[in-house]
């Protein structure tokens, strides 16, 4: 039961970090998949009309 308690713990503190360092890094890819998102929405809008 401590385990888990520990676990919980180190996740509280690590998670943060972790997901604020997987944002940072992850951002710019963020930026061209919305936008391919936006290309592609765009396209099947336009292809409807």
């Amino acid at each position: 039961m401590s385990g888990t308690n520990v676990f919980k713990a180190f996740a509280v503190m690590a998670l943060p970090k972790h997901i604020e360092a997987t944002a940072a890094s992850l951002y710019p890819t963020l930026h061209v998949i919305v936008a391919f998102l936006v290309l592609i929405g765009a396209v099947l809008v336009l292809r409807k009309l």
